[in-house]
């Protein structure tokens, strides 16, 4: 669990980071001499960086959504648990006022 959110920070911080640095290049300017090449790099490395985060996100969303339903797959097994539980607190009390009273009856016609 642990090791899975610090591999989804570093992820989202390698993001950010490019993020970043495409946002300075394009501050600064490239020279006119490098400016188509830089431009397909940026566009490329743009598109590649966004696959990445993109697929980084519908992974740690499945990976939520796995844990979420095996949460709620235990929450439901507890939940009959408790069920099962108290109908059985519940048959064991009616049989023992059964007992008690068939007891009594017997006591009497005594």
């Amino acid at each position: 669990m642990e090791k899975n959110a610090e591999r989804r920070r570093t992820k989202k911080a390698e993001c950010r980071r490019t993020k970043i640095s495409i946002a300075e290049e394009n501050e600064e300017g490239p020279t006119e001499e490098n400016k188509e090449s830089r431009a397909e790099e940026n566009k490329e490395s743009r598109t590649d960086q966004a696959e990445e985060c993109k697929e980084s996100r519908v992974e740690e969303n499945e990976e939520r959504r796995r844990t979420r339903k095996a949460k709620q797959r235990r929450a439901k097994k507890a939940e009959w648990r408790r069920v099962k539980k108290a109908k059985q607190i519940r048959t064991q009390k009616a049989e023992r006022r059964r007992t008690k009273k068939t007891k009594r009856r017997r006591m009497k016609k005594d």
